[in-house]
């Protein structure tokens, strides 16, 4: 472990400048020792495969010791950064920012890492620009311009010069890739209507806490006094709600920790019933149940996912259905539960979505239903706070998606992510509590709901 000489003395900007190099040495060891204890292979930008731990499946995940570690190490390279960077030259490179979903959207889009796969043969797996841009029909200086954006900001990476490879990152986004679909909601869907945010700010709506039909989305989109559900399921809008729906694949990656983290023998016993409330398609239950054949799943939500997780299922687990273990419910989850005394409800990313008020109607839907041995789990985000005072912890490096999430919130709903305080009110309000946080390998907070 790296040490700092004691002898030496150092101002209170060094002092912070020496704990964060150690911070990132000592945390680069716990990585180290948690790779060599499995027999895994040191973590390598330029690899032209995934990391093994790079796999959400559960049998990949990495270690709870080396997930913090991560953490700490992220963490501390974006503190370094903002420290030593020079503060003009930082808010320049944040004021083109923009930039970077655009040009991800254009490889995921013309699926470029595709290209390079089927039409490299070079030892390195390289291809020249000039291919990759006759191959996607695309002009071969322009697109050679934009690969060496794509590599400054680590995807693909350029062997010699003009010859460009798969890396670590790039072999995540092939075409059909949900990544795919994430970067077209950034460049149509969620960044346009995100550059009108201090224009909404300026407006009286901006003063209420329901601003449904007058948010970024509706100034961006000329479409006055209703939401963005309602806005997403216009027949002129049948592109965007499949890509939208796409990105929510995106959500069953926190599903692979939230399996293997949760005490589901706890929280379920044989023969009981878990229900996923605005389940989507069901990814979540269709994981706890592969582990837990002795429990029932039932998935509920609005009629158009339902019908998508009718072939979900149907694909995944057939038997589930023909057997009774798993049930599949049109569900409207501001009116009261139809399964009554379930054991578990689960709540993954739906809070996000809607203010307080709409919360605590759906959270009372759901205690009409319950039984006094019945619980809620909840799958979202608590919000760190960005106090000074706060210290430095692996929360730094959360912070940042975390707050993204919330400002994509404010763009798009009248809603917000919520402190562990936004929490213990809304739950307060409803009679309920937070009894206990789980500590799970993701992104996401997941923690036990139940009453006062």
């Amino acid at each position: 472990m790296t040490k700092v000489n004691p002898s030496i003395v150092h101002a209170p900007g060094e002092d912070l400048l020496w704990s964060l190099s150690q911070t990132i040495v000592d945390n680069i060891e716990v990585v180290r020792q948690e790779h060599q204890q499995q027999g895994l292979a040191p973590l390598y930008i330029d690899a032209a495969a995934p990391h093994s731990t790079d796999d959400p499946a559960v049998a990949s995940l990495p270690s709870v010791r080396e997930c913090k570690a991560r953490d700490q190490i992220l963490s501390a390279v974006s503190k370094l950064g903002a420290i030593v960077d020079h503060p003009v030259s930082r808010l320049a490179k944040l004021s083109s920012a923009y930039l970077d979903v655009s040009v991800l959207h254009f490889a995921a889009d013309n699926g470029i890492a595709d290209v390079i796969e089927r039409c490299a043969t070079r030892p390195d797996g390289a291809l020249h620009a000039t291919d990759i841009a006759k191959e996607i029909n695309m002009d071969a200086t322009r697109t050679t311009r934009l690969l060496r954006y794509l590599t400054a900001i680590h995807v693909f990476k350029e062997t010699s010069e003009g010859y460009f490879a798969n890396n670590r990152y790039s072999v995540h986004f092939k075409k059909g890739s949900p990544l795919e679909a994430v970067f077209g909601m950034g460049v149509y869907d969620v960044g346009p209507p995100a550059l009108r945010i201090n224009e909404f700010m300026k407006t009286p709506y901006a003063q209420q806490e329901d601003a449904t039909g007058h948010l970024p989305l509706n100034l961006q989109f000329d479409y006055p006094d209703k939401s963005m559900f309602a806005w997403m399921n216009e027949p002129f809008n049948k592109a965007r709600l499949e890509r939208f729906n796409r990105t929510m694949v995106m959500k069953s990656h926190d599903s692979y920790a939230v399996v293997a983290d949760v005490p589901w023998d706890e929280m379920i016993p044989k023969g009981g019933t878990l229900v996923d409330v605005g389940g989507g398609v069901g990814s979540l239950a269709l994981s706890v149940q592969a582990s837990r054949t002795d429990i029932k799943v039932v998935v509920q939500d609005q009629e158009m996912m339902i019908e998508q997780a009718k072939g979900f299922w149907s694909q995944k687990n057939p038997d589930a259905i023909k057997q009774g273990r798993a049930e599949l419910v049109v569900h409207d989850f501001f009116q009261k539960n139809p399964t009554q005394a379930a054991d578990l409800y689960t709540f993954r990313a739906i809070f996000h979505n809607w203010n307080d008020e709409r919360c605590a109607a759906i959270l009372k839907g759901t205690i009409e239903s319950m039984a006094p041995h019945s619980r809620i789990l909840v799958i979202d985000s608590i919000l760190n706070p960005t106090t000074v005072d706060a210290g430095f912890s692996s929360s730094v490096n959360e912070l940042r998606s975390d707050t993204q999430q919330d400002l994509t919130m404010m763009t798009l709903f009248p809603s917000l992510e919520r402190t562990r305080s936004d929490w213990d009110r809304l739950f307060a309000s409803v009679g309920l509590e937070i009894k206990r946080v789980f500590e799970v390998r993701s992104r996401k907070t997941t923690f036990e709901v139940g009453r006062i």
